[in-house]
């Protein structure tokens, strides 16, 4: 697509095709790649871009919070097979479809989101998520009307500093890693390191306390 022009929608079948909405800045792009090693290219908004499987070449959603949408029921997909195809892209969508079974890592979303380094899943209570290990869980209740109208999310940091947005219906399995200390603009400070316990250098140690002596709290 070139000249500025909007695609609305883009159905493409069988075959290796490319819809490039790179020019676009008036409109979203929708597409719908088919079967084969399709290559999508996102425009300056927020795009819909709809696949039956990972069979595409590559994924750019461009500038905005671009959507990647699952339609096959009971479609199985790996983010964290498929984060090298797949570049600014925001939002995970299972909605669509039922029974979506997905799995990811914290580093599949530094790959897959660009400098936003967030990605929400906005799902149902049939789909069923695996994000892995080293995560944190931040806020809780998180409404974003322009990702998800309608739905609530947990947040979950990363001890990299990605954040994972997953819709509160959706069967998540998570689990925590180590603990992180939070500046109040929520930026992550170094990791946290328990409070040493030796004695410092030079320091007397102390005397036992004779049998039958009391300490006095003062």
């Amino acid at each position: 697509m070139n000249g500025g022009q909007v695609l609305s929608q883009q159905v493409v079948a069988a075959g290796n095709d490319t819809i490039d909405a790179s020019a676009a800045v008036n409109g979203s792009l929708h597409a719908f790649i088919g079967s084969g090693a399709d290559r999508v290219i996102g425009g300056a908004l927020a795009d819909q871009i709809f696949t039956p499987n990972s069979n595409f070449d590559s994924i750019d959603g461009g500038g905005g919070n671009d959507r990647l949408v699952l339609t096959t029921p009971g479609q199985v997909f790996s983010l964290t097979a498929n984060a090298t195809k797949i570049h600014n892209t925001e939002v995970l969508w299972l909605a669509d479809t039922a029974n979506t079974n997905v799995t990811l890592a914290g580093d599949d979303i530094l790959k897959v989101s660009g400098s936003f380094n967030y990605l929400y899943v906005v799902g149902g209570p049939d789909d069923h998520v695996e994000a892995g290990n080293q995560w944190g869980a931040v806020a809780f209740n998180v409404t974003n009307a322009a990702i998800a109208p309608g739905h609530t999310f947990t947040d979950y940091v990363h001890i990299n500093g990605s954040h994972l947005f997953v819709d509160s219906t959706v069967n998540l399995s998570i689990v925590a890693g180590r603990p992180r200390r939070w500046t109040p603009m929520g930026r992550p400070t170094p990791s946290w390191k328990a409070p040493s316990t030796a004695r410092r250098s030079g320091s007397r140690p102390r005397r036992p306390m004779p049998a039958g002596r009391r300490s006095r709290i003062r």
